[in-house]
């Protein structure tokens, strides 16, 4: 099982350049590594866990050509194929009541009125 003492209890998932008016989403590595999810499942490129970087690191490609590729920002997160992505992952744990819709991690109370949703404008 991971060690919950060399990483941040909690950190904010936020586009690397903060270009969407989509709030950061609370990210808790306490309740993963409760549950006994490795370190290496999310971060799965690294062999160590000196070598663990911020997702942000690998997944810069904020464009919307780049939604549905590995290197996407959007994709390292809500690829439903993926195990190493949230929603992918949170699919097989379903029973664990791991959040799998948007407003599971997105909460409207986070958002402005106004926001860019998938590249369009909601009210």
């Amino acid at each position: 099982m991971a060690s919950s003492k060399n990483h941040p209890k909690n950190n904010i998932i936020q586009s690397p350049n903060s270009t969407t008016s989509q709030a950061g989403v609370p990210f808790s590595h306490n309740e993963h590594v409760e549950e006994g999810i490795s370190c290496f499942t999310c971060h799965h490129t690294a062999q160590s866990e000196q070598e663990i970087e911020a997702c942000q690191s690998c997944h810069v490609d904020i464009r919307q050509e780049a939604k549905n590729t590995p290197g996407g920002f959007y994709q390292a997160w809500h690829d439903n194929t993926s195990k190493q992505a949230c929603v992918g992952c949170h699919q097989t744990v379903k029973k664990r009541k791991a959040p799998t819709l948007c407003k599971g991690c997105h909460s409207d109370r986070e958002h402005s009125k106004k926001r860019v949703r998938h590249g369009k404008h909601r009210n």
